[in-house]
């Protein structure tokens, strides 16, 4: 009944959720994070099989991390990385990136991330692993995007800010209809997260409106676009992020001249897939 009670008593009590939390210089935390990228390209002629390809990959680093500097909403500007892991899976072979014990510097500027391993230029055949996924944590920038701005029950929902979402997006890789982008974010539970009650907060975002660089001049038959962005946050909000993650979802269908001469199915599917968390 005790149980039962304080189950109860929970779905009745509001929050402030304080989503968005900023960082200070000297901050110290142990990064773990998990990305799987897929990749899958299909063709369907009128004379032959089909032609199909899959590239699978999954990173994963540890790394203990120091911030170094921060910009004024409290993002990280520049952090330091001593590694503990880190590998990739690509297909089925697994190959060890960046050895144990190594510093990376990263700065994060409007021009993009540098990354300096032990006092040189981080290599292509490394950066065009990991480049992407380190990133800029705490700020203001998450907090746009997801933040209720009043107090909030368990469950409820409200509509995300996609015009935020909108300016992180790559618009190289992707140009998405500002109207066809419809998000909700949900208050989806609370939980127990290094001894601290923690609010976790989903949000989901689609667009059918989409297109592709890569495809100019070639007419979409349909194209998609899924986002799914989390974050975990103790409720006493001195308190930074103990967790995110994200997954984009983007697939489109075209037809396009066959090796036969006759018009074929080109069928395109990416998915990625990142889950960070950090520990202080």
């Amino acid at each position: 009944m005790l149980i039962l009670a304080l189950m109860v008593s929970a779905a009745d009590s509001t929050y402030e959720l304080n989503v968005g939390r900023r960082i200070l210089p000297g901050d110290k935390y142990l990064w773990t994070t998990t990305v799987d990228t897929r990749e899958q390209h299909l063709v369907r002629i009128q004379t032959g099989p089909p032609s199909d390809s899959i590239m699978h990959l999954r990173l994963n680093i540890s790394a203990m991390v120091e911030v170094a500097s921060v910009t004024a909403e409290g993002e990280e500007h520049e952090k330091l990385l001593t590694i503990r892991n880190c590998s990739v899976k690509h297909n089925d072979q697994i190959i060890d990136l960046v050895p144990t014990g190594s510093l990376i510097r990263a700065t994060f500027t409007e021009k993009g991330t540098q990354l300096i391993l032990n006092g040189k230029p981080m290599p292509d055949s490394i950066s065009r692993y990991i480049g992407a996924s380190i990133r800029a944590e705490g700020g203001d920038k998450t907090k746009r995007i997801l933040d209720p701005g009043s107090p909030k029950k368990l469950q409820d929902t409200w509509t995300m800010n996609t015009k935020s979402l909108l300016s992180l997006v790559d618009r190289s890789v992707v140009v998405i209809d500002p109207k066809s982008l419809k998000g909700t974010v949900t208050f989806h539970r609370l939980d127990t997260v290094e001894g601290r009650p923690n609010a976790f907060v989903i949000g989901t975002a689609r667009s059918e409106k989409l297109k592709f660089p890569a495809m100019k001049g070639v007419k979409l038959d349909h194209a998609v676009l899924d986002m799914i962005v989390s974050v975990n946050m103790p409720l006493d909000k001195r308190y930074p992020e103990t967790g995110n993650s994200s997954y984009v979802m983007m697939a489109f269908d075209a037809k396009v001249p066959g090796p036969d001469g006759k018009p074929a199915i080109y069928a395109w599917n990416f998915a990625r897939t990142q889950v960070s968390t950090f520990e202080r």
